[in-house]
């Protein structure tokens, strides 16, 4: 469990699988150094 994040925090190392069953890993698989991640589980 990560602690919560708060300004001037780095980003925790995370892997996360694709759609297209690549891998993306955060964050450094981003091209820019200010990003917004939007995490959205799907409805139910």
């Amino acid at each position: 469990m990560f602690e919560n994040l708060s300004t001037g925090s780095k980003f925790p190392k995370i892997s996360i699988k694709t759609v297209n069953y690549g891998e993306l890993v955060l964050p450094d698989d981003l091209e820019s150094k200010y990003a917004m991640i939007l995490f959205y589980r799907g409805g139910w």
